[in-house]
């Protein structure tokens, strides 16, 4: 946590709404209160204090703002969404080797390829930690897409071990990520070879780009592109060029704004993706093997019981089926594997979602 020389000070909140909190890593957490006047929106660490008050410590972006610690009454909270931080950070996804130092963590392997990433760090905006207090709240939700989150490392190694369970799993398959983030998951699928459209929204883009590059990955087997769930209709049929068989998502649930978009999103790629594929057909004027609209595999940490709820109903609206996938070794079915027990979260699962 960044300190400066302004004393910390304690302000008591009452009848106080939260409207959102986004963690943006490194343990800070981005919250949204009302009403406005009062404090604005605070970034910084969470904690519960007693059983009736949560304890925010916080710091503004700018240097002449003083740190700020609330205590907030949870009577006073029913919208309160608090973010748990990654619980797998110790991981150096960094290219090159770093000399003079310790090592930054942990190399990330997926088929035995060392994935790399894009620095988290933008030098032009606010670093971690940091926030403008009148930056919107949608603004703060696109600064997840700077931080790996633990979904993504599951993700990823549920991918792989798949692979080793049905050998060349995934070699030409073609795959969507949605809300990518850092690409983590793309990434490991493009090294499991499969061809990947990854997606997330416009500023996440270049470093995406970057990523690909680094990893050595390149059209058409990787394509980056911007996909907005709240304008997606030209990005849709952009990233459905050709029919997809699955679709990716890791730690997308998370603030109840989105959910709607994400859904209709997610039916709009399964219902455009079937389209094109009843397209195709054999040559004796039957369907092809794979007309199927393509598998939702969702890789999901719950945060908010209210999240997870308006997520699901969702898809139980729409006539998806479902699954929670096992990890755990009991082979039941096709989807289930045997991952690492060091990957695995109470807390954290992989879902498969289809339309029959």
């Amino acid at each position: 946590m960044h300190s400066n020389s302004h004393a910390s000070r304690a302000t008591s909140l009452s009848n106080t709404n939260i409207n959102n909190a986004v963690d943006i890593g490194h343990g800070w957490t981005s919250v949204s209160l009302t009403p406005k006047s009062l404090l604005g929106s605070v970034m910084g660490t969470l904690a519960r204090s007693d059983t009736n008050h949560w304890t925010i410590t916080s710091q503004g972006q700018k240097r002449d703002r003083k740190h700020q610690r609330c205590r907030i009454p949870l009577v006073s909270t029913p919208t309160m969404l608090l973010i748990e931080g990654p619980k797998f950070s110790g991981f150096d996804f960094t290219p090159g080797v770093s000399t003079g130092y310790e090592a930054l963590g942990e190399p990330f392997y997926i088929n035995n390829r060392r994935i790399l990433l894009a620095s988290k760090q933008d030098p032009l905006e606010p670093r971690d930690g940091e926030v403008d207090l009148e930056e919107e709240p949608l603004s703060h939700t696109s600064k997840t897409a700077k931080s790996v989150w633990d979904c993504s490392i599951v993700m990823s190694k549920y991918l792989e071990a798949l692979s080793l369970k049905h050998a060349g799993f995934w070699n030409d398959k073609r795959l969507i990520e949605l809300g990518a983030g850092q690409g983590l998951s793309s990434f490991s699928a493009a090294a499991l070879g499969a061809e990947v459209v990854i997606t997330d929204v416009d500023t996440a883009v270049p470093s995406l780009q970057q990523g690909a590059q680094l990893n050595g990955l390149s059209e058409p087997q990787v394509r980056v592109q911007a996909l907005d769930w709240m304008n997606h209709t030209q990005g849709i049929q952009e990233a459905s060029k050709l029919p997809l068989h699955y679709i990716l998502a890791s730690d997308v649930i998370w603030v109840d704004f989105l959910i709607a978009p994400l859904v209709n999103t997610i039916a709009q790629l399964m219902q455009v993706s079937k389209e094109r594929r009843d397209s195709l057909l054999d040559e004796d004027n039957t369907r092809s093997e794979d007309a199927t609209p393509p598998v939702l595999i969702l890789a999901h940490q719950s945060r908010s019981a209210r999240c997870d709820s308006m997520f699901f109903d969702s898809l139980d609206a729409l006539g998806l089926q479902r699954k929670k996938i096992r990890l755990d070794g009991h082979d039941i079915d096709e989807d289930s594997v045997d991952l690492d027990p060091k990957y695995r979260k109470s807390n954290l699962a992989i879902w498969k979602v289809w339309r029959e």
